[in-house]
């Protein structure tokens, strides 16, 4: 008498290789995973101060609370480690070590959306703008900001 087994049943997010599925890498919560079958988008936090003056008088913590409350309003999900603060560093130039961590954050894991409390505090000089928005755009990620230039939209892909 031959047995036979079943193979085990497959997972839509089953990676062959092992690791999590895609929306899993991509930092996203599969949606078995949350009661409401919805996937949950994920957010990066950025916010910077340049000024010893800027740093002292906290501005750092009022851009992430505004960060924070935009964010929980769009119901975007932000881990704690998701939260990239660049304290004294000037948007002149993209040598920041926040700024760094969240470009390697975007390219490795993927994120959905990028939050900055204005363009000027992602970077200074626009064409760095350009230049980040148009790498998180490539990487599938949105950039939002709280507060833009006048008569610019919030939301810029």
């Amino acid at each position: 008498m031959t047995s036979t087994t079943t193979p085990p049943e497959r997972h839509p997010d089953h990676d062959p290789a092992g690791g999590a599925g895609n929306d899993q890498r991509r930092g996203k919560a599969s949606s078995s995973s949350i009661s409401t079958g919805v996937p949950q988008r994920t957010a990066a936090i950025y916010a910077r101060v340049s000024s010893a003056r800027q740093k002292k008088e906290e501005t750092i913590g009022s851009q992430t609370a505004a960060l924070s409350e935009y964010v929980a309003a769009a119901g975007l999900s932000v881990p704690e480690q998701w939260v990239f603060t660049d304290d004294g560093h000037s948007g002149a130039t993209l040598a920041r070590p926040a700024l760094e961590r969240l470009r390697d954050l975007v390219a490795g894991i993927g994120v959905d959306v990028v939050v900055c409390y204005s363009p000027d505090r992602l970077a200074r000089k626009f064409a760095y703008q350009a230049l980040l928005i148009e790498e998180f755009t490539r990487a599938g990620t949105r950039v939002e900001f709280v507060k833009g230039p006048r008569g610019a939209p919030r939301r810029m892909r």
